[in-house]
Parts: C-alpha cells; structure tokens; sequence
C-alpha cells in the first residue's frame, strides 16, 4: 500500500513539474504559478495540509495557506481520504493560468493571518531595479470584508513568527490602500524595488496590524459581523524579475489584428477606470509609442446584464475613457478610434459568472 501510495504520488509529481515550464521568463520566484508539487511527500498529514504539497512555498508563521489543483484533489482520492478536506466549501475561482493557485487569509478579528514565503532563484543584485506582481482575487463565500492590504516583504533571510499571528513590517511594495481587492476578477498588484543586494525571499501577504487594515464589506456573501470581519484571497502567478513582463501578446496582436484585453477594469456600471489597470494602460501606451506607424481601434464589451441600449452606451463611454487615458499618456489622439458593441459581440456564456466576466472587457483592433 505505501509503495502503491509513493509511486502514485512520483506520478503525479513529474506530470506538475511540466508546471515549471509556464514560468514567466526571467522570473526569479520558483513555481511561480503553483503547478509543481513537493517530491517530500509524508503521507496523510501532508494531505490535511494542502499548502505542504507545493514545492518551493513556505508558510513564515503557523498559518496554513490552501492550495487548489486537480492533483490535489486527485491525490486525496488516490488515499481514500475524500471529504476530508472539502475544497469545494471554499469555492475557488479558475486559475489565472495553469490548474493551480493558492487561498490565504489577509483579515481576521482575532489577527491570525496567513502568508506565503519562497527562496528566490538568485540573490537580488545591488542597485538593479525589479518588478515585482501578483494576481489576486477576493474568495467569495469566505469573505465578509475586503482589504486593500497586501504587499510584498523583499528580504535577505526568511521571516519567521512562532504563532498564527500578523507579521507586523513595513513591505518594500504595498498596495494603494484605495484599491481594494475584488471577487470574481484576477487583479494585478505590485510594483518596482531597487535592491540592496543579497536578498534572497519574497513575503507576501498583509503586514499590518487588524486595528490599521483597511476594509470594506462585500453585502454580498458572509453576513457582515462589524466586530468580527473576515476575507479570503485566492493569489496566482507571482513574479520578481528585471525584465518588465508583458500583458499584452503584441507579436499575437500584429500578426492576428486583435486582442481581448480582459485586465482593463472599469467600476461597475462606469466608464472610470480601476487603478488595477494602469499597467495595461502604460504598456499599450509604450508599445504604441516604440510603434509609431500602429493605429488602433479601441472596441468595449459588456455582459448581458441590464438593457442592451444602457449597454452599448457604457461600451463606448469606456472605450472612449481608455483612450483618453493613452492620450494622457502622449498617444496622438489621430491613431486612436472608439467603438462599443455593448453585450451583442459575448466570446463565453452570460449564463454563468465566468462568462460574463470575460465577456466584460476592451478589445483593441489593427487599423490597416
């Protein structure tokens, strides 16, 4: 039976490797999308404790991340060991990319918090600028409250705290406090650090105490408890690297003509434009100015909720606000054009969430 186990486990394990390949080139954090499993495999303890399983990641304190991916659960069954540890209660989203992400709690009344903590690939070099991102989304059905709380500890020896309490420091990188982290939509967080030399791990999580996190209440899951608020985020493809990684697929996008860009987010039901899309923004933008013969036509989409005329009227109010954005950015209005086709162009189902989620986004277009 333990050999039957082992060998099932080394399956398994070299099927996740091939995980490593989806790595962002360049990028100094291993398993940086959560495909690859632990070769240490122990036995049912391991299994009670998803987050073991990922190779590479560490837990700083006594808090315990969860990790998502068909392997997990395939794992579980493998050890007759179903329902012992129910994923389903948590409700995780899709994946970003890959079949594997991690849950972890940033709020809790009483200051438990978790973390996650892995040893770069190379020691940061002195004075060299890296960026530094992950993608985050609320958890639903665990989630009483958001939090704008999440930043990246960049550090020469790992963290540690001897409990399951708040790592109380100052990250290099923090989130704006306004941009409070949504449900349902994977949102980019992070930014650029200028190394000291020498550091070797990347912390991520919330670093401030309960009394200083900033929240708001979702109305829409957990009921709210003021005195007792909780959250959950799921957190996918970390990256910590010198080269700026691209959103956008340009070669993609000049050899086909077009491109989804389902990482430009606007505020319900408005034309204004999230913080988390900055980034799209300023690559478009740098792309179209290293491009100068490139002009573009900037098409929004919605879903199918509300009425279709409403519709295609924020479509094009929010395709109009994307490039009001790049002309800020120095893009000669002359090369960019709007459009909006409101929920009448859907790319997946409106019946389900995900669908409408992708459905929901600014496409842009080669103008030949």
């Amino acid at each position: 039976m333990h050999l039957h186990l082992c060998l099932s486990f080394f399956f398994l394990f070299l099927c996740a490797a091939r995980g490593i390949a989806q790595d962002v080139e360049g990028n100094l954090v291993p398993n940086s999308s959560f495909e690859e499993f632990n070769p240490k495999f122990t036995g049912p303890a391991d299994v009670n404790n998803s987050f073991r399983l990922l190779a590479h990641w560490r837990s700083p304190n006594y808090g315990s991340p969860d990790a998502f991916h068909p392997r997990y659960d395939e794992l579980v069954n493998k050890m007759n060991m179903s329902g012992q540890n129910d994923q389903s209660t948590f409700d995780p989203i899709p994946s970003r990319t890959g079949e594997g992400h991690i849950g972890l709690v940033p709020i809790s009344f009483y200051s438990y918090r978790e973390y996650l903590q892995v040893k770069l690939a190379a020691p940061l070099k002195k004075d060299s600028t890296y960026y530094v991102h992950a993608y985050v989304a609320m958890g639903e059905k665990l989630s009483s409250h958001t939090t704008s709380a999440f930043g990246f500890a960049i550090t020469p020896r790992p963290l540690r705290r001897g409990d399951n309490r708040c790592i109380v420091l100052k990250p290099q990188i923090e989130n704006s406090s306004s941009n409070f982290i949504r449900w349902t939509d994977w949102q980019k967080i992070g930014g650029t650090y200028v190394a000291k030399g020498g550091e070797r791990f990347l912390t991520i999580g919330n670093f401030k105490p309960h009394s200083a996190t900033p929240m708001e209440k979702t109305d829409q899951f957990l009921p709210v408890n003021e005195s007792r608020p909780s959250g959950y985020i799921f957190v996918d493809d970390v990256y910590l690297g010198q080269e700026r990684p691209n959103e956008i697929d340009f070669e993609q996008f000049m050899a086909k003509g077009s491109v989804n860009l389902n990482n430009i987010l606007f505020k319900t039901a408005s034309a204004e434009l999230m913080v988390a899309s900055i980034p799209i923004i300023e690559e478009l933008a740098v792309f179209l100015e290293s491009s100068n013969e490139v002009r573009i036509n900037i098409i929004g989409h919605t879903d199918n909720m509300g009425e279709s005329t409403d519709n295609i009227e924020l479509s094009k109010a929010r395709a109009a606000s994307v490039k009001s954005a790049l002309v800020k950015k120095g893009i000669a209005a002359s090369r960019l054009q709007t459009d909006g086709k409101g929920d009448t162009v859907p790319i997946e189902d409106n019946a389900t969430e995900t669908g409408r989620k992708l459905n929901r986004r600014v496409e842009i277009q080669l103008i030949k």
